[in-house]
């Protein structure tokens, strides 16, 4: 190829580059980020080695290809290059500068170097094509200079070659053309004024002719290859144009598939084949509720529901394949989707992903599952309904559907009425009905209540109230029918009409009060016991009487938030109230209601009345009964452990006296405890009398000393404004139980002095009545009595109180003050006594109580008993007590009378040394109430390993066994705390005497 023309060709082309590269700068902008960027400058050295590297390979900036990227480097590589080797340069030069004094060359490559430091340093503001044009005239002049300098066998030869061959590849094949011209010119120059002789260049050729060849072939060499390397130059230019254009087609193209493919309204997913997701579009992100980073990375099976895993998998990577499946939401809720899957392949056929295009299908489904349940919803209902439904043609009258029901209450079957009108198969038993029914329903369209007659298959008449509506099925004009058998309720109407009469006389005769109310609250029926109970006339209910108003005012309000409750569906419940009469009394009650509902709407209220008056005071006599049944359980629990130590205090005083002379003021002292600790023993049993805790016993009794240690208690409780003055004109001896005795006058002494808060006179007198004598004589006694009268000068009472002051529970005093029992305690007492009580009382004058009982003659037998001496044995006894005091005292007491006492505390060890002994004791005494082992368990244990021994039980009370209990389990004794030691003896040698006669006995049988 001529080398003009390929010249021209390779200006043309660099024209056209300029012209395109200026419009396409900011598209090849964005294809070369990924080029510039590519040096990882982050694995750099941070010193010299860094920044140098980093001019190398680092883009420049304004650069547009590759093509000027690399002529930039070529460029700044001469620059810095010519710097680097500026001294190698320099110091042939300047030892030539020396030797024969040429200073051309040092001032050129001084001048070199100073333009290769201003062009480097002032890169980014000096354009390329000055720069590359400079750089070319250095390496012209440079190699000029040498020739100049050296002569043309120099190396200035080969600086020139060069400057035509940099100036092709830095400024294309017009700069390589004009460098070219420019080395001609030189040569042609240099050998004209060298052939003159004006140039003392020097010459390696033997003619002039040599020398012209020479030129000649090192201009073509040189032409050759720097037009050579333009033209590699321009190709590579061209190559990297249309690689370029392709790429920015492609770029182009990738952003055009990149925003439809972020911007579809449709879900788009880019699968790997193994089911991780590579690639996911906005829509289908936000469909599941995820960001897209959360998504890309993740398997498809993840977010896909469990059941449509497997059918996924089944199918495998196919072509493409479409189907349903469901998708998790990031809130956890499951979505349909249509996903229609392609399979994509790459240039060798070989598959490489997946695209899902991903549809939301969830409204579409639940369209058609409401569809289909609305469709099954009508088919149960018209399968299930339980009235007749017909679907005919207004057209013709043929049904078109019947329900089972009508055919199970027509007798007819589907088929034989499907495509029949009513009149051929007779079922109006009045035939003008269906007409009128259709004439209805043409002009109200709907029609609802009307009573006509079904005949069925076999004749029999049906009553039917029908429902009818017009409306289109299947694009025709139909009549849709609903009919209610009411035959039956016909029937039960009657029956019903009976049940309310029957009802009505049921209502009269119930005892409480039975009510019906409107919706506004007001009565419509109350049967007679609301009227009496209330005191309200029939008249008085048909004027309008509010239910609420036989209520109490301050409990109405809570009264109308119940009937609100039980209006909204609440379950009825009983509520108490407080009920007003018409005449304004108030009363308890127990009320429950329930709604009444008429026509599908609330119309009234229900229910009945429950009078608690009487209810009320025996829920009272019952928490008044639960409380004393406390109180004497905890009274109890105090007389067992006070009896243990009064048993103490009464042994010990008795010891004591045993060892006193009568007569000495210490026998005397021993003599007055000893009487505090009888008087104390009985009021521990009247503790336990009035918790019931033990058994009356009635014995001989005087009646005197009883009063005197009463009014001896009475005087230290009551206030000194009161004057106590005793008459006892008598000492006479009754059968009664002193406890209780003692109890009666403490309780009206106390109640006396109750009723004179403010001061007064109490009078106690003792006399004796004997009907047959003509004195005063008793009520109750039909002999010899004695009357005992209690009175005061106290605040009295009225008639109506006094009526009921031996009532249980009655009382006059505040609910904190008195329990009502006092009065009834007493009188019940008096009554097992075979005595009497009357009161009678004035108001603010006072009150008195009369007692009469009857006597008995003294019982000297018993004194004489008294004085008996203490019976003595040698026998041997085991003692068994949890208290140590009681231990020592029985065992010291016994061991005076000659028994041979062992004492244990515990009942186990009690047990063991029985045991290991049996028959080394002939006796066994034991407490009842012991840690770990009652008395009661001891007990049997020792009756089963020797089954004849003798056992006394003792205890301050019983709960757990009664003294019937106790002999029947074989125990030989049964005594009460606290035990004189007299009584003890007694018991003692009475005990071991009975057994030893029965032992008597078995050996002579």
């Amino acid at each position: 190829m001529p080398l003009g023309v390929l010249f021209r060709d390779g200006c043309f082309h660099l024209r056209s580059y300029r012209r395109q590269a200026g419009t396409r700068y900011k598209q090849e902008q964005v294809f070369m980020r990924d080029f510039s960027s590519s040096t990882d400058r982050s694995a750099l050295p941070k010193h010299r080695s860094r920044r140098l590297l980093g001019s190398i390979f680092g883009r420049p900036h304004g650069t547009i290809n590759e093509l000027e990227f690399w002529r930039e480097r070529i460029l700044w590589a001469i620059f810095a290059g010519g710097v680097a080797m500026s001294p190698l340069a320099l110091l042939p030069a300047v030892m030539m500068l020396l030797d024969s004094g040429h200073y051309q060359m040092v001032f050129i490559d001084i001048a070199a170097v100073i333009f290769a430091c201003v062009l480097l340093r002032l890169r980014g503001s000096i354009p390329y094509l000055l720069r590359a044009g400079i750089a070319v005239l250095i390496v012209y002049t440079v190699g000029l200079g040498v020739i100049l300098t050296v002569g043309i066998a120099s190396g200035g030869s080969a600086w020139l070659f060069c400057f035509a061959v940099l100036a092709g590849v830095l400024l294309g094949v017009k700069g390589a053309f004009w460098a070219l011209s420019l080395n001609a010119v030189t040569f042609a120059f240099l050998g004209y004024f060298s052939w003159r002789g004006s140039l003392a260049i020097g010459s390696v050729f033997q003619s002039d002719m040599q020398a012209a060849v020479a030129g000649i072939n090192f201009l073509f060499l040189n032409a050759v290859c720097a037009i050579s390397v333009a033209v590699l130059v321009r190709g590579m230019e061209n190559a990297a144009n249309r690689e370029r254009a392709v790429a920015l087609d492609l770029e182009q193209s990738r952003t055009r598939l990149s925003i439809i493919f972020d911007h579809a309204a449709v879900g788009l997913v880019e699968t790997e084949l193994n089911g991780r997701l590579t690639r996911v579009n906005r829509f289908f992100a936000e469909l599941l509720g995820y960001p897209v980073s959360r998504l890309e990375g993740r398997q498809m099976a993840e977010i896909s529901h469990p059941e449509d895993v497997p059918l996924e998998t089944k199918r495998g990577p196919t072509e493409s394949y479409a189907m349903e499946k469901r998708f998790c939401r990031n809130d956890g809720v499951w979505i349909w989707t249509r996903v229609t899957v392609s399979l994509v392949r790459d240039a060798r056929d070989q598959p490489i992903h997946l695209i899902s295009v991903i549809e939301d299908i969830t409204e579409r489904k639940q369209a058609l599952d409401a569809l289909q349940e609305s469709e099954w919803r009508y088919r149960s209902i018209l399968e299930s309904a339980p009235d007749a439904i017909t679907i005919s043609r207004l057209s013709d009258g043929c049904y078109l559907e019947v329900n089972p029901y009508f055919c199970r209450i027509s007798g007819y079957s589907r088929q034989e009425v499907i495509g029949h009108t009513p009149a051929e198969l007779r079922l109006y038993a009045n035939p003008a009905d269906h007409q009128r029914l259709v004439r209805v329903i043409e002009t109200k369209e709907e029609v609802n209540g009307l009573e006509m007659q079904y005949r069925r298959k076999d004749g029999k008449i049906l009553d039917i109230l029908l429902s009818a509506r017009h409306l289109q099925f299947g694009g025709e004009s139909c009549l849709v029918v609903v009919g209610t058998d009411i035959t039956e309720s016909k029937r039960v109407a009657l029956a019903l009409d009976k049940s309310e009469s029957r009802f009505q006389q049921l209502a009269e005769m119930m005892p409480e009060t039975l009510f019906e109310t409107d919706a506004a609250g007001r009565l419509t029926f109350v049967n007679r016991q609301a009227l009496v109970t209330f005191g309200y006339s029939a008249a008085d209910v048909a004027e309008g009487l509010k239910a609420i108003e036989m209520i109490a005012p301050e409990e109405r309000e809570r009264a109308v938030a119940n009937m609100a409750r039980i209006r909204g569906g609440a379950k009825p419940l009983l509520n108490e109230y407080t009920a007003v009469r018409k005449d304004g009394t108030r009363f308890p009650v127990m009320i429950r209601i329930a709604p009444i509902f008429q026509e599908g709407g609330f119309s009234g209220l229900r229910g009945f009345i429950i009078d608690l008056t009487e209810n009320k005071k025996l829920e009272t006599r019952i928490r008044q009964s639960q409380r004393l049944e406390s109180i004497g359980t905890l009274a109890g629990g105090i007389a067992h452990d006070f009896n243990n130590i009064l048993s103490a205090v009464l042994g010990y005083s008795d010891l004591s006296l045993t060892e006193v002379r009568p007569g000495d003021l210490i026998h005397g002292y021993l003599l007055k405890i000893r009487q505090a600790g009888m008087r104390a023993r009985d009021m521990v049993r009247q503790i336990l009398t009035f918790s019931r805790k033990s058994d009356q016993e009635m014995v001989a009794v005087e009646i005197r000393p009883i009063i005197d240690e009463a009014l001896k208690l009475i005087r230290a409780t009551l206030p000194s404004t009161i004057e106590i003055r005793t008459n006892l004109e008598i000492s006479a001896t009754i059968s009664a139980d002193p406890t209780q005795i003692h109890q009666v006058l403490m309780n009206l002494c106390t109640n006396a002095g109750h009723a004179m808060a403010t001061g007064g006179v109490l009078t106690v007198a003792l006399t004796e009545l004997d009907h047959t004598s003509g004195s005063e004589a008793s009520l109750t006694c039909s002999g010899p009595c004695v009357r005992l009268t209690v009175s005061d000068t106290g605040c009295g009472m009225t008639a109506e109180v006094l009526e009921r002051i031996f009532d249980p529970f009655f009382t006059t005093k505040g609910a904190d003050k008195g329990t009502g029992l006092g009065l009834s305690v007493v009188h019940g007492i008096i009554k097992s006594h075979g005595g009497s009580i009357s009161a009678v009382s004035t108001p603010d004058q006072g009150s008195v109580f009369t007692i009469d009982l009857p006597i008995i003659q003294s019982d000297s037998r018993r004194k004489a008993q008294e004085t008996l001496p203490l019976p003595h044995g040698t026998e041997s006894v085991l003692w068994v007590d949890d208290e140590p005091f009681q231990v020592e005292l029985g065992c010291e007491f016994l061991q005076r009378l000659g028994y041979r006492v062992e004492g244990r505390v515990s009942a186990d060890e009690a047990l063991e040394l029985f045991r290991s002994a049996p028959y080394d004791f002939d006796l066994v005494i034991t407490d009842m109430t012991m840690p770990r082992m009652t008395g009661e368990v001891l007990s049997s244990e020792i009756l089963a390993i020797r089954p004849d021994i003798p056992v006394i039980l003792c205890t301050g009370y019983s709960e757990q066994i009664s003294e019937p209990q106790a002999v029947a389990m074989g125990i030989a004794a049964f005594a009460f705390k606290p035990i004189e030691l007299a009584e003890l003896a007694q018991l003692v040698r009475r005990v071991l005497d009975e057994r030893s006669t029965a032992r008597d006995l078995r050996s002579h049988d």
